[in-house]
């Protein structure tokens, strides 16, 4: 063994300018194939499955056409519980959900780090299924039995990236963690707007205690947001004679229904999707394709970087392969003179990999920080979102190794098959 790996080491350093060359060369393919592939799959699976949970391919968020006229924009065909109740009846629908705005002035008031703050509020109510990710699984959400509870409230994480972005930034306060802000008791003031705006003067308003409970991801998100059934009982309360109607609808289809069909028969009812799913879904086509082209460029390259390998190996075996003659007939068995071609290619493979992977993991960190930085007050984007995943990374240093020995085998089968009395008498 001794011998094996001395004669080994005596035939890398015969030809040491090639063998470096080749090396040099694989780490630079690798660490660009590495890096393009590790980007590449982050994209296509990791952001790409990402947006997929934030715009999910089975719902719909769907909103009334409003016709503009001059700065106005117009509803002139508002979703109704009819137009609800026909939603459900298309075939492949499996559910649809309202949202429900509160059809009266209302505002919030609290305390943030000793600041009284307080500001008109966009609220509306949604069924738990539309919140259950954002919610503890044994947290209420309907109205209290205790009429002195708190009304439990769901609030945009984008509230708090406008806040840590903004406001904070512009006032001289903290920025806030998500953790500041659940669990923390406000109150709303219904019947009442800061800006002086809604109801006539005759209008009692009402103090009501809030807590909240949680924060979404969710972009169709829209300001605050309450359980269905108290939204329903406060604008019976505050706006009797207003009709009802809901700011959107969220429907909720089979997997193998016919999206289009329903998208067509909802523009049909004076529906279209939300500005936010329109977004999402070229988001998702975007990142897909791009996460798709990536790959196909780390693997353009990695091709162009094996084949350079492969013709300087080539250069560096066909030198060699008179000291493998003189080898074979001093008695060295085709096993051996295998090994030892083998031998070669895999030190040289390997040299080249182990220097990839550091410089990808180097690169990788790098980016990871980066991102950090970047999205470091915006609480709805993951952190790590960009960084490439160890198991992809390593999937393809074992690529990188396997197709050099595939490579190499056009060699080895000459190592095996060629006689040396045979060059030696045709020399």
């Amino acid at each position: 063994m001794i011998f094996f790996l001395h004669l080994l080491w005596r035939h890398v350093r015969q030809y040491p300018t090639r063998a470096l060359a080749a090396v040099v060369v694989l780490t630079a393919a690798s660490t660009i194939m590495l890096t393009l592939l590790g980007l590449g799959v982050a994209l296509r699976f990791r952001l790409g499955d990402y947006l997929t949970e934030l715009f999910p391919e089975e719902q719909l968020r769907l909103e009334a056409r409003r016709a503009n006229l001059g700065y106005i924009a117009l509803e002139n065909n508002p979703i109704t519980p009819e137009k609800v109740a026909e939603l459900k009846s298309l075939p492949g629908v499996n559910q649809v959900w309202s949202v429900e705005p509160l059809r009266f002035p209302i505002y919030a008031t609290g305390s943030i780090l000793g600041q009284e703050l307080a500001s008109d509020a966009v609220v509306h109510g949604v069924p738990r299924a539309l919140v259950a990710d954002s919610l503890p699984p044994d947290a209420p959400w309907r109205m209290p039995d205790d009429p002195d509870a708190p009304c439990p409230v769901i609030v945009s994480s984008y509230f708090l990236d406008l806040y840590n972005l903004g406001l904070a930034r512009s006032s001289g306060l903290p920025a806030l963690s998500p953790s500041a802000l659940v669990g923390r008791d406000f109150t709303f003031v219904m019947g009442e707007s800061v800006l002086g705006l809604g109801l006539a003067s005759d209008v009692t308003p009402v103090q009501v205690r809030a807590k909240v409970v949680g924060l979404s991801k969710q972009p169709g998100m829209l300001g605050l947001a309450i359980p269905a059934d108290i939204a329903r009982a406060y604008n019976h309360k505050f706006a009797p004679g207003t009709p009802e109607t809901y700011a959107q609808v969220v429907v909720q289809t089979a997997r193998d229904a016919d999206r289009q069909a329903i998208l067509a028969r909802a523009g049909e009812m004076g529906l279209q999707l939300a500005g936010g799913e329109l977004l999402g879904e070229q988001l998702k086509f975007g990142v897909r394709l791009t996460g798709w082209a990536v790959i196909a460029l780390a693997l353009a390259i990695f091709a162009l970087g094996m084949l350079t390998f492969y013709l300087l190996f080539t250069m560096i075996f066909h030198a060699r392969r008179p000291d493998l003659i003189a080898l074979r007939t001093l008695g060295l068995t085709p096993a051996q003179a295998v090994g030892l071609a083998l031998g070669e290619v895999i030190l040289l493979a390997a040299t080249a990999v182990a220097l990839a992977l550091a410089a990808t993991a180097g690169l990788a960190a790098w980016a990871g920080a980066t991102m950090a930085r970047w999205t470091e007050h915006l609480s709805w984007l993951p952190e790590d979102l960009l960084r490439p995943q160890p198991g992809w990374l390593l999937a393809g240093a074992a690529l990188i190794l396997g197709v050099t020995l595939l490579l190499a085998t056009p060699m080895l089968r000459w190592v095996v098959t060629v006689r040396p009395a045979a060059v030696i008498r045709d020399r």
